[in-house]
């Protein structure tokens, strides 16, 4: 039985949206509790999310909604330095669990990402592949996406705006892909929130 921990993304500044994206209304739900629900719906057995951003009352929110969802939050002060530094806040927190034998990230501004979706890259996972990424079916893979352990010092030298999708890329040969078009859906603009029903 593998064990499985989620990190959430939602520490982004949402400078081109101009507010917090992860506390967006879909269906009246937060984009970050979505995510929460999703990864733990899916079988992550500990979900994290990692906050961050210019907003402290924003902050606060993403803090409060991800608590809400059951998931343990950790806050990212270096968030300015980009994508990595969350993914690699995210990873310090997991991965001196022995329990834990994978991670799989998610982003906060995919809000149609369900449980389904993640419970099919675990399965994928758990069949042998050594890492299970979305694919995106325009010939794009990227998050969500699960890691195993070998892959842990890979995801800790990340740097600057370099995301999973770095690691999916040159390890392709190795990685399952899971048909995800939902995955190809995020949200960066308020064009996009209007064209997606977000409010």
């Amino acid at each position: 039985m593998t064990f499985v921990a989620a990190i959430v993304l939602a520490g982004g500044g949402s400078a081109r949206m101009g507010r917090a994206k992860p506390l967006l209304l879909l269906r009246g739900e937060t984009l970050v509790a979505r995510a929460a629900r999703a990864a733990r719906g899916g079988g992550a057995g500990v979900v994290f999310v990692v906050a961050g951003g210019p907003d402290e009352t924003a902050r606060e929110g993403v803090i409060r909604e991800a608590g809400a969802a059951g998931a343990d939050v950790i806050v990212n002060p270096g968030w300015r330095e980009g994508i990595s530094t969350s993914i690699r806040a995210g990873l310090a927190a997991v991965e001196s669990d022995p329990r834990i034998d994978g991670v799989i990230y998610l982003a906060a501004d995919q809000p149609f990402v369900e449980a389904e979706d993640v419970g099919r890259l675990i399965s994928a996972w758990e069949a042998g592949a050594p890492i299970a990424a979305a694919d995106y079916g325009n010939g794009e893979a990227g998050v969500p996406a699960l890691f195993g352990r070998r892959y842990f010092s890979a995801l800790d030298g990340l740097e600057g705006d370099e995301g999973a999708r770095k690691i999916v890329a040159s390890e392709r040969a190795a990685a399952r892909l899971v048909p995800m078009p939902s995955a190809s859906i995020d949200v960066d603009t308020p064009d996009d929130r209007l064209r997606w029903g977000l409010r």
